[in-house]
Parts: structure tokens; sequence; C-alpha cells
């Protein structure tokens, strides 16, 4: 598995004349300047490239599975979202009715797993919070409750954590 792997979801789908996505790699057509290359188009490469039209569940597949089984045995990883607003990031994460999103795929994998290994004892730890306008609000706090700002905290070992952003969960609905 690689250290980092980068996934782009363009939406919405690319006007032909100024974009294109194929493969791996994002072509931007330079309309008012000309790129290093020469050629009148910049090339960005990326690990996946996602239409609009794909599916949580092929981004689940492709990209997220991974670190989730690789969690099971204790290799840590970490699922990022950026994007402007209306971009696409919760319906990602959060999905619908018929297209369920990374974090409740997550959860069924990490579930599935935990329940047929019964030579092992688990404990799951998530967070998940959002970080808008340089400030961290908790996700997993009831939403009815005023929405506070973490402060994010440097330990000894030089690992970064916020206070209050993990939960200890026993089934899949916590």
């Amino acid at each position: 598995m690689e250290n980092i792997q980068v996934a782009v979801r363009i939406r919405p789908d690319p006007e032909p004349s100024i974009w294109a996505i194929h493969d791996q790699h994002i072509f931007l057509n330079n309309q008012m300047r000309k790129p290093p290359n020469g050629q009148g188009r910049t090339t960005f490469a990326f690990d996946h490239c996602f239409s609009q039209d794909s599916k949580n569940t092929d981004i689940y597949s492709k990209e997220v599975k991974s670190l989730v089984l690789g969690s099971t045995n204790g290799i840590n990883g970490t699922i990022f979202l950026y994007g402007q607003t209306g971009s696409g990031k919760t319906y990602t994460m959060l999905g619908k009715e018929n297209d369920e999103g990374v974090l409740l795929q997550s959860f069924k994998d990490l579930f599935a797993k935990i329940e047929a290994d019964l030579n092992k004892t688990y404990v799951l730890r998530c967070s998940y919070f959002e970080i808008y306008n340089e400030q961290i609000f908790d996700l997993l706090k009831p939403s009815s409750k005023l929405q506070e700002t973490l402060q994010v905290n440097e330990d000894q070992k030089k690992e970064f954590f916020s206070e209050r952003t993990h939960r200890i969960i026993s089934i899949i609905h916590q």
C-alpha cells in the first residue's frame, strides 16, 4: 500500500473545450497562458480520477476499503476530503439512500471483519470532524448542541490530536 494516495472526483463533469479526464489524468487547456510543456495544456496526475457520475461504492472499493481493512491489522488510515462548499464532500462521506457514503460502507466492512474474527479483541475509535475557516468542529457531537471549535494539540511524540474528537463504538448505528 502506498503511503499517500490522491483521488479526485470532478464535479461538474468537465467542459471538453477546457478540460478532460483520461484514466488517472486531468488535462487542462490553458487559454490565457502557455504551460511549461509548450503544448497549450497542463496535465495533473492522480491515483484515481472519478467523474460526477461515479458512485460512492466505486470510490469506496477503489480508494477506501484497503484503508479500512488495513486498520484491522493496526495500520492507521485517514480519509481526507477537500473542496469548496457544495463540491460533494458530505455526499461522498454520507451518501444517500441509493448510494451509501464511504463512511457507512467503512463501518459495515469493519463490523463484518470484527464479527468474523473471534480470536481478536478490537477497540474502534472513530473521529469525524470538519475544518472550516481554519476552525475544527466535532461532527460526532450531537447537532442540537452549539458547535464549539476544537483546539489542535501536539503530544510528546510530536503527534497531533484534538480533544473530544473520537468515540468508542460497539454497534454500527453509533
